[in-house]
């Protein structure tokens, strides 16, 4: 694969992961009675930590993976089951991928800074994307982990803009337009869970 294949990869697949619609469509939700300022103020810093952590996630993923003597394998398949878990609530109308936990609504409730929780985590860079990333990073090669870096940068600067454009991606997605670009997603990401568990099978059976 090329660097630029593995480049728009790595794009589509944090793009359908953090899925910055969703997040928007949550952030406008959570925000209210917030002013223009504040809401800026939030995104910005929300969009820094889940970049920072995903980066962070990049490089330390496999000093972490070496430490416990951790395949490849092992990873794409983990890895592919948390995307599966994900996809699935995404498609089925009777379960929510981004529901607001009580813990997140008492922590909205008591402080004014949301930007670290529950936007940055679990929102923006939550199990899955940080799963995604580490192990796009080992499969991309040689450029792996700089390619995906850059996609890292791109989806939060794209993310950050979103968000500023909450209110008129709510007004125009509305509610059935807002469940069909979820459910699009949650298929992408089934699809790719399925892949990296695939991989995995893959490479542990030529280790045989």
């Amino acid at each position: 694969m090329s660097e630029l294949s593995f480049f728009i990869l790595s794009l589509t697949s944090l793009f359908a992961i953090i899925n910055p619609l969703s997040t928007a469509i949550i952030f406008i939700t959570i925000n209210q009675n917030s002013t223009a300022e504040w809401k800026k103020s939030m995104a910005k810093k929300a969009c820094i930590s889940a970049a920072t952590i995903l980066i962070l996630s990049t490089f330390l993923g496999f000093l972490i993976f070496d430490f416990f003597n951790i395949s490849l394998s092992a990873l794409e398949i983990s890895s592919g089951i948390i995307l599966l878990f994900i996809g699935f609530k995404m498609v089925n109308p009777l379960l929510k991928q981004k529901e607001i936990l009580p813990e997140h609504k008492k922590e909205i409730i008591e402080k004014e800074d949301i930007s670290l929780v529950p936007l940055a985590i679990p929102f923006i860079s939550g199990p899955a994307a940080i799963a995604t990333t580490v192990t796009l990073s080992v499969e991309g090669g040689k450029f792996g982990e700089v390619i995906v870096i850059a996609a890292v940068i791109l989806i939060s600067f794209l993310t950050y803009i979103l968000l500023l454009k909450a209110n008129t991606i709510k007004k125009f997605l509305k509610d059935s337009g807002t469940k069909a670009v979820e459910k699009i997603m949650g298929l992408i990401i089934l699809a790719l869970g399925t892949q990296f568990i695939l991989n995995g099978i893959k490479g542990f059976v030529e280790l045989l």
